[in-house]
């Protein structure tokens, strides 16, 4: 249900006081349509777009330190979120989790989808997490996630990675910094029935504490349409 106290704010009006010329909002020549905002209002999602079309803010329920989801719900709600913004949610082929296991990182640390936020996320996995590096590249190795980042690559040349990595040095050290405190470290391949339990208890139990919404931000957010 949704909660009266969050806000939906699109180019810094409510979303009840938007014209009709306000309810499509385009980024790089594409993007959501009002139906974007209003689902995730509906949902209680806080959901914040300033001047600039293009520099969006979202904060998701598993982005809240002591989230009541599930950690199922979490990654629902991250694919929900991933559907809703026009982009691909991938699934893991029978027998395998490996895409599963990437999103969960995404819930669990608390971080969007955003390219500062995945990069951001690199630093919880290499240091906050416990895996096998060999199983890991597995993921690198999906013909999805190479198929992402020749179109990264398109897009933005070589020079995105470099840029994207200087851009977000702080939030990684800050991510680095957390992740010393967290004992036991997050088991990627983490047993199935960790995804019945809260996410708030999952947190607690590693020693995670997630980056606040004013701790992730790294500036105007890197934009690409999102389309591999």
């Amino acid at each position: 249900a949704f909660l009266p106290s969050k806000t939906v704010i699109v180019a810094n009006r409510p979303i009840a006081m938007m014209s009709p010329k306000d309810r499509v909002i385009k980024r790089n020549g594409v993007y959501q349509r009002y139906a974007f905002y209003c689902h995730f209002r509906r949902l209680g999602y806080s959901v914040e777009i300033p001047d600039k079309a293009s520099d969006i803010h979202m904060n998701l329920r598993y982005q809240q330190q002591d989230c009541s989801l599930t950690l199922r719900e979490g990654v629902e709600e991250y694919r929900a979120h991933l559907s809703a913004i026009g982009r691909q949610a991938m699934a893991d082929k029978e027998d395998a989790r490996l895409i599963l296991e990437h999103d969960v990182t995404h819930v669990i640390f608390g971080m969007d989808t955003s390219l500062e936020q995945e990069a951001g996320l690199d630093t919880w996995l290499i240091f906050g997490c416990q895996f096998q590096w060999g199983y890991v590249r597995g993921y690198s190795n999906l013909p999805e996630i190479k198929a992402l980042y020749r179109a990264l690559l398109a897009e933005h040349g070589w020079s995105l990675f470099p840029r994207l990595y200087w851009k977000c040095l702080g939030m990684k050290w800050r991510i680095f910094r957390r992740t010393r405190k967290m004992k036991p470290k997050w088991l990627f391949q983490f047993p199935e029935e960790w995804l019945d339990q809260p996410i708030a208890r999952l947190r607690d139990n590693h020693g995670v504490m997630i980056l606040t919404p004013d701790e992730r931000q790294t500036g105007e957010v890197l934009q690409w349409s999102g389309h591999y």
